[in-house]
């Protein structure tokens, strides 16, 4: 391994970034092939071959922003209405958004004309809004408003970094937290929390970007000017109109504890600005109207259980650990957090000291991004009521830390040590991870194909072992050509494997910069195209739009349909979402004698007098495919008959 001596020296200019290291550290004929030796073509066409990471890594930094922006879009929009609606998350939404088609309400419609809604009304707005301008409300409708919102924060996000600590930490986060999987799959739900992300998470790097100018000038919050929380103030006011005040109250201790972490608890009390009361003024008005509409209805639904209840516990919410977030934060942090951790566990190993290379505006970043994520972990772990997605406003400043840290390790310890050994054993990891990476691909081809014509009178002893609805979802890949078509599916593997060559070819040659484009590359697509196709297998196992289209069909829109459900059981929202008529709600401990149609699970019917279900007339039996026999849903029919069986 050789190292060019203004390679080393480049080194302790830390205004430069990745791709200037690039440009010093380049391919070298010492490769373990040594193929360059024995052909000039062979030269002549790796040249061709390097092009296209060089025009991208000089392309993304030198305008970041715009191409984030690109990326993004080619990222999130194609694929956002391939998929049916499933998740009971975002079809309560939908459910909302076409009661407004439906009736008109802008200011509290209800589930199915009867239910308050759980969420504020920004998000079912802008639906509306896209619903009209399309003509049409399905899933890409729906899922349109999160992607929206992905899009705009990315952009914002990557122009504050880029002012603050430069193009490579600012590029490099922005693909971290794009292709982190929490993030990922959010910026494709039909769902409030991307729009929350977009004005919390806004209001947090307003508020930096203005504190960030006073620290270079040797001041603080003292001296911030009162507009910028005054900017930061009607953000977070949007995002309770998005989701509710969680929003507004995780800003508020990401800026708090950046402030103590600068300048000491006494700070505190700069950040009392009556600006803040602005946050308060943008959703009043709604809060007033829905009251007045939804009366006590609206202040136990919306108000109590959504904040307090969720909060501290009680009925209708299920009680998890403190440690909840802890177990489930790889998930939301995949693949990123195993490379941000096999670095750190490398570097301690070694005995190697970390972040020494930092400038102050870095370390800035990192301590921001740092505190941003774990001290929202803390007090999202105090709740009583936990998910995985309120992971989701924290996972900027997990980007923001995680960037730095890998900078800061590239260029101290793979580009400047001149024995070579961390970058030698840096190669061979990669040369490692890239072949075990296509035998992934391939057994998981391999798994897919079989499971899809394994019958199912065959996968008792899957069920046995994996459950049911495990099982239900594999057998599910069978459907996913159904829903992704076949080219799109094989330009995913032809861009993969040509991903996986170029960080094969950058290990074996050393060339950082085909190593890391094929690096990133296999890694975002191999990670989309997984996720995508995830979705597409649970989606076809999960959904209700079949068995609501043959409802639809046998009902009439004369004749109302009765649900046996309890009130406060959003498991139906995504048949609802389909079947898009107004229901009757029957408690299931309430008798049926009243003559018409009803929708029933088949464990509800069988608990019922056997005189009086030999009297019902059974229309139509259905539902998920994941559904067991007592879970499924029968449409039956009472007429006057049979109002003396029960």
């Amino acid at each position: 391994m050789r190292f060019r001596p203004e390679a080393l020296g480049s080194c302790g200019r830390r205004e430069h970034g990745l791709w200037s290291i690039f440009n010093d550290y380049g391919p070298s004929r010492s490769s373990i092939l040594s193929l360059s030796e024995h052909s000039g073509a062979f030269d002549r066409i790796w040249r061709l071959v390097e092009s296209p990471p060089r025009l991208a890594g000089k392309a993304f930094l030198r305008w970041p922003r715009l191409s984030s922006l690109i990326l993004s879009i080619l990222f999130l929009y194609p694929l956002l209405g391939l998929v049916p609606v499933y998740e009971v998350s975002e079809a309560r939404e939908g459910v909302v958004v076409n009661e407004i088609l439906d009736s008109g309400n802008l200011v509290l419609p209800r589930r199915n004309g009867e239910l308050v809604p759980s969420k504020p009304i920004l998000f079912h707005w802008i639906g509306m809004l896209i619903a009209e301008s399309t003509d049409g409300f399905g899933a890409y409708e729906l899922r349109l408003p999160s992607a929206l919102a992905a899009t705009t924060f990315l952009f914002f996000f990557v122009g504050f970094l880029k002012s603050i600590a430069g193009s490579t930490v600012a590029v490099l986060s922005f693909l971290i937290l794009l292709f982190s999987y929490g993030f990922l799959q959010l910026s494709q739900d039909g769902r409030v929390d991307m729009l929350m992300l977009l004005f919390a998470d806004g209001a947090i790097l307003c508020w930096l970007s203005g504190y960030w100018r006073e620290r270079l000038r040797g001041r603080g919050a003292a001296d911030l000017t009162g507009a910028y929380f005054a900017a930061a103030a009607l953000l977070l006011g949007f995002s309770i109109l998005a989701k509710g005040p969680l929003g507004c109250v995780l800003a508020l201790i990401t800026i708090s504890a950046v402030t103590v972490f600068e300048e000491g608890w006494d700070a505190l009390r700069e950040l009392f600005r009556p600006q803040w009361l602005i946050a308060l003024l943008v959703p009043l008005p709604w809060y007033f109207l829905a009251g007045a509409q939804g009366n006590s209805e609206f202040f136990a639904r919306q108000v109590l259980f959504e904040n307090f209840t969720r909060f501290v516990g009680g009925e209708g919410i299920v009680h998890r650990p403190f440690y909840f977030y802890l177990e489930h934060m790889w998930s939301q942090t995949l693949p990123w957090l195993l490379i941000v951790a096999a670095v750190a566990v490398v570097l301690f190993v070694r005995g190697r000291p970390m972040l020494g290379s930092l400038t102050r505006a870095e370390r800035f970043v990192f301590s921001s991004g740092l505190l941003w994520f774990f001290v929202g972990v803390l007090f999202l772990s105090l709740s009583s009521g936990k998910r995985r997605a309120y992971l989701l406003p924290l996972l900027p400043g997990y980007a923001m830390a995680s960037s730095v840290f890998l900078v800061d390790w590239w260029r101290r310890f793979v580009v400047c040590d001149d024995t070579g050994r961390m970058y030698e054993s840096f190669s061979r990891a990669a040369l490692v991870g890239g072949l075990t990476a296509m035998a992934v691909l391939v057994c998981s081809a391999i798994a897919w194909v079989a499971l899809a014509i394994v019958p199912e009178s065959s996968l008792n002893f899957l069920n046995r072992h994996f459950g049911f609805e495990a099982v239900a979802t594999f057998k599910a890949f069978s459907r996913v050509i159904e829903v992704f078509p076949g080219w799109l599916l094989a330009a995913s593997a032809v861009l993969c494997s040509a991903a996986v060559m170029y960080w094969l070819l950058g290990a074996l040659r050393r060339s950082a910069p085909s190593f890391l484009f094929g690096f990133l590359a296999f890694t975002a697509l191999s990670f989309l195209v997984l996720v995508n196709l995830g979705s597409a297998a649970k989606g076809a196992a999960h959904t209700y739009k079949e068995f609501a289209m043959q409802v639809q069909q046998q009902v009439s829109k004369e004749r109302p349909l009765t649900v046996v459900m309890k009130k406060r059981d959003e498991s139906l929202d995504g048949f609802f979402f389909y079947f898009r008529r107004h229901v009757r709600l029957k408690h299931p401990g309430e008798p049926l004698r009243t003559p018409g149609l009803y929708l029933a699970r088949r464990s509800w019917l069988e608990l019922q007098p056997s005189e009086w279900r030999r009297s019902v007339n059974e229309i139509l039996e259905g539902g998920r495919a994941i559904d067991k026999p007592g879970e499924r849903f029968v449409l039956f029919e009472l007429t006057e008959d049979d109002r003396t069986a029960l």
